[in-house]
């Protein structure tokens, strides 16, 4: 794995009285211990000279990875420091009169100290927002604020009313409705109230699915008798299947034309993503952007849920048979998602959605019915899934090139299969959550290192298969989240 980037980080130095000589050294942050430093003994020199050249712990050792060591002059090991880019420049043209002492900070990976030039001072971790910070106070800071959510809620809802009602004088969206969905609708959303999810569900009967590839995720759409007048059929291809990217590019229009007419609100339309069922509003606020999704899905009634869903939403144990008989009852989705066909060309194709279903069961989602009520038994499941998507999302914004084709769903499902192996409440009390995330982090280890994330409500669709994400891209993500378990999840302070 290659150098870690340079996180974005503010430097400092301090002068303070030196030695008597009336020289200057570096004033290092102490580890708010209050006690005074004291020279470094032998002993520790010893063990400064024993720290490894790379950044992360060997994965045979299961000892605790090494500390970084301040500069020597400080004694004792405190937390590391910025170094700003004259002081690289005082290092480089010190070391030609005289030479220095142990910097204390590690080489980049894939540099050993018998290097003939000596490294660039690695830049360190942001130091914790508080001191002795815990994985509680973290989920506690991804909270969010009730004034911040109001406020946001009392923007998108008037907007998202007056598009429906506007969408709906299209012949063809006549029927759609409302139905909210994603992560701020399931009360997992983290640190700010930006981003809302919109499906706008059209019922639709009396339709033929024909699986297209092995996922059992993807179909294409063709109406029975009937349906020669219908509006829809003029979003039919020539091969007589409802084309999604025909309906998509319909709705995408008459958002356009809709927003202009809009008043007071300064909106526009991000570019269409390659793929995306979605058509995302940018509502402009000079103390934030709002991002709004909207997808168009076909809401299929009173028709059994494919074959391929047999054998998903294993939750007899956790929630119960006839809570899963409820779920499999009701209505499932088709959202206007292309997939890859057997050329590598994106076929024009529908996928299946549940995320009504996954709604509800994160709204009750405990073994017992009184879970997390007001008067029932707390637990932590929902902290542990806004800490494993606050870790994926930290991630993606130091890698965004490389990482981009990870997305919370694929978070969301470890999760849920954790709660299926796991359904008693007692395992995800509060003050397990340090264990429980443990947990979790060593089931996405797993299914990253194998290739192999089966969809939650569809078992014969890897999530991780090479068709969607290269083994490259796995094995990255895999190394990022070890080196980040390695060293106490520096990227959360």
């Amino acid at each position: 794995m290659g150098d870690r980037p340079k996180k974005d980080e503010t430097a400092w130095k301090e002068k303070t009285p030196g030695p008597r000589s009336g020289s200057t050294r570096k004033k290092v942050p102490s580890d708010n211990s209050g006690e005074q430093s004291k020279k470094p003994t032998g002993a520790a020199k010893a063990k400064a000279a024993d720290v490894p050249n790379g950044r992360k712990a060997s994965s045979k050792s299961k000892s605790k990875p090494p500390a970084i060591l301040s500069h020597s002059t400080t004694g004792a090991a405190k937390s590391p420091v910025s170094v700003r880019k004259k002081d690289a420049q005082d290092a480089t043209a010190g070391a030609r009169s005289k030479p220095s002492k142990s910097t204390g900070c590690l080489p980049p990976r894939g540099q050993g100290a018998s290097s003939a030039v000596a490294p660039p001072l690695r830049a360190a971790p942001p130091r914790p927002k508080r001191q002795n910070a815990s994985l509680q106070d973290v989920a506690s800071d991804l909270r969010l604020r009730a004034k911040d959510v109001s406020k946001a809620v009392e923007e998108v809802n008037p907007l998202i009313d007056s598009l429906i009602r506007e969408i709906q004088k299209h012949p063809l969206f006549s029927g759609v409705e409302r139905l909210a969905t994603g992560s701020y609708y399931e009360k997992v959303k983290i640190s700010k109230a930006d981003e809302f999810d919109i499906m706008l569900k059209m019922p639709i009967s009396r339709i033929k699915l024909e699986l297209f590839g092995d996922s059992g995720a993807f179909y294409q759409v063709s109406f029975g008798r009937g349906h020669a007048a219908d509006p829809l059929a003029d979003c039919v291809d020539k091969s007589g299947n409802l084309s999604a990217r025909m309906m998509l590019e319909k709705l995408r229009s008459h958002i356009k034309k809709t927003v202009k007419c809009l008043e007071g609100m300064d909106i526009s339309i991000k570019r269409k993503q390659s793929g995306s069922p979605a058509v995302t509003l940018i509502i402009k606020r000079p103390d934030g952007d709002l991002s709004v999704d909207i997808v168009l899905a076909l809401e299929v009634e009173k028709q059994s849920w494919p074959p391929s869903t047999k054998h998903g939403l294993a939750i007899q144990r956790w929630l119960g048979t006839k809570v899963r008989l409820g779920y499999r009852f009701s209505p499932f989705y088709l959202v206007a998602k292309s997939t890859i066909d057997k050329q590598k060309m994106a076929a024009d194709t529908w996928r299946i959605s549940f995320s009504h279903v996954e709604k509800a069961i994160l709204k009750n989602h405990g073994n017992s019915k009184t879970c997390c009520e007001k008067d029932g038994q707390k637990c932590c499941r929902k902290n542990c899934l806004k800490l494993m998507k606050h870790l994926l999302e930290q991630l993606k914004k130091e890698h965004e090139k490389k990482l981009e084709q990870f997305c919370s769903y694929h978070v969301k499902n470890v999760v849920f299969h954790a709660f299926v192996k796991h359904p008693e409440d007692n395992h995800w009390q509060p003050e397990n959550l340090d264990t429980c995330f443990e947990t979790l982090i060593k089931d996405f280890l797993s299914s990253l290192r194998e290739g192999n994330l089966p969809h939650f409500f569809i078992p014969s669709f890897n999530l991780f298969g090479s068709e969607y994400i290269d083994v490259g891209t796995l094995k990255f993500l895999a190394d990022e989240i070890e080196y980040q378990q390695n060293n106490k999840f520096p990227i959360f302070f």
